[in-house]
């Protein structure tokens, strides 16, 4: 395969507080449908606290072999759950699975209620550590955990990036691909739910949290091609920078439109802007000096402000993000129109067939993906 060649995503998985399944969340997104929030009480370290969450939609664990269920928490059986549903969704036989494909997860908090219960037995009891708890305390154990399910010889990594997990992630898994050989690489992110405000009364945090995971099969368009896949996207890694308002948003919209270009692509042709990760004033400005310098004329904007209520959802956004493709719909919503001017304007509601996708960290870590039915 040559770098330039088109990567796919031919499957999805997902399991949040939006469903547990594609047909779910698919249906509840664009029926704009709000998940439903519940109250719940975290104990850490004798302590409890109450916090409100999104409350997780159930999930079917039989797919995890018996044995090795036992040994698993919440997270990685969340994790197995997810992956598996994203390979049967891109119609993939794990009889014949490729023992070369990779695996790269994202997790912002990892493993930490398996964390905490070995912390407590250091407290209590320093002269016996369960194993179990030891070795599933680790970030990796979930993709450790999915590659022994899998049978798999491939790469697997585990990224951690605090609210850019995700994005990182499937920017590491594009390179599998381009690079290293693997055919086919399973991308995801997951985390459990924990309010880490009961830590650090100065952080901020988001009113609600929830747990969730979402996995996409990534390939080469003519490994999906020859497998006869159906391409539920092409998506294009843009290049990535730390903004500051000025003269950095400028030079990063010419390395865009340049990429773009090489690409044989024009920014006229994108049907929509989706924004997520806008967590505040600055970033605000950053955006829209971006969009300025990117769109001469209106274009859509689907834009997400709130902070992330778990560090790994930009999987969740990337997945709605696909939904809106194969449905050519909008979120009404969160719909709005940016004109460079902020002239009032009105352009015709397009079907959607491009989507820039674009993610600003707290820290104004810009990751931006072309995602093209």
């Amino acid at each position: 395969m040559t770098n330039s060649e088109p990567l796919v995503i031919t499957g999805m998985g997902i399991i949040s507080s939006q469903g547990s399944d594609k047909e779910s969340f698919s249906i509840n997104c664009l029926r704009e449908k709000k998940p439903t929030i519940c109250s719940r009480t975290v104990e850490f370290f004798d302590k409890k606290y109450q916090q409100k969450i999104y409350d997780l939609s159930p999930f079917e664990e039989r797919v995890i072999p018996p044995r090795m269920k036992r040994r698993m928490s919440q997270m990685s059986r969340m994790v197995a759950v997810c992956a598996l549903s994203c390979l049967e969704d891109a119609h993939i036989d794990r009889e014949n699975l490729d023992e070369n494909m990779g695996i790269v997860i994202g997790t912002g908090l990892g493993e930490h209620h398996a964390l905490k219960g070995l912390l407590s037995q250091v407290k209590s009891n320093p002269s016996f550590i369960s194993p179990t708890l030891f070795h599933n305390s680790v970030h990796n154990a979930p993709a450790s955990y999915l590659g022994m399910i899998l049978g798999i010889k491939g790469p697997t990594l585990t990224v951690s990036q605090q609210d850019h997990t995700f994005e990182n992630a499937l920017a590491t898994a594009c390179p599998l691909i381009t690079n290293n050989g693997s055919a086919l690489v399973l991308v995801g992110a997951c985390d459990v739910f924990f309010d880490f405000g009961v830590i650090d009364k100065t952080k901020k945090k988001a009113a609600v949290f929830s747990s969730g995971s979402y996995f996409f099969l990534l390939e080469s368009e003519s490994n999906a091609r020859k497998r006869n896949a159906k391409s539920r996207t092409h998506i294009t890694l843009l290049p990535s920078r730390k903004l500051s308002k000025g003269e950095t948003v400028s030079h990063y919209a010419s390395e865009i439109v340049s990429f773009l270009e090489l690409k044989s692509q024009k920014l006229s042709s994108i049907d929509l802007v989706f924004l997520v990760g806008i967590s505040n004033a600055i970033n605000q400005g950053i955006i829209v000096e971006l969009l300025s310098h990117l769109f001469s004329t209106p274009v859509y904007v689907q834009l997400y402000t709130s902070l992330h209520s778990n560090p790994s959802q930009g999987g969740e956004y990337l997945a709605l993000a696909l939904v809106l493709l194969e449905k050519q719909r909008f979120i009404c919503e969160n719909l709005r129109i940016f004109h460079k001017d902020f002239r009032n304007c009105s352009i015709p509601k397009r079907e959607t067939k491009k989507i820039l996708f674009i993610s600003l960290s707290e820290k104004c870590l810009s990751r931006a993906f072309l995602m093209e039915k």
